[in-house]
């Protein structure tokens, strides 16, 4: 990235990322904490780049579900829920979400 633009090889780091955030066993929460907070930088803005990252991510909602309720770090299940809400396809599924989490867990999710 340079400022908020997204560079060509914004895609490619997104599967990354997202590959290290899958199994939370290779991670510590800390490095998925910012690994979250690049996948929220990368989700975000209106380049070529940004659209093409936003399809990756849609692959890999499950991931940021994941994260929301399990996730340590309340920054972290922040840029979860972020990365999330940014995405059209996502916004009544996630609040749906999220009710049912409040209802069985309702100090966990903010």
């Amino acid at each position: 990235m340079i400022q908020s633009s997204l560079m060509g090889p914004a895609p490619a780091a997104t599967a990354v990322v997202l590959a290290a955030l899958a199994d939370p066993a290779v991670t510590t929460p800390v490095a998925r904490t910012a690994l979250l907070g690049l996948l929220l930088a990368f989700g975000a803005g209106d380049t070529v780049q940004q659209e093409e990252c936003e399809e990756l991510i849609r692959g890999g909602v499950w991931i940021l579900y994941r994260e929301l309720v399990t996730h340590p770090s309340g920054i972290a299940r922040e840029h979860a829920y972020e990365t999330l809400s940014n995405l059209d396809t996502e916004r009544d599924r996630l609040e749906s979400f999220l009710r049912a989490s409040r209802a069985q867990h309702p100090s966990d999710v903010d």
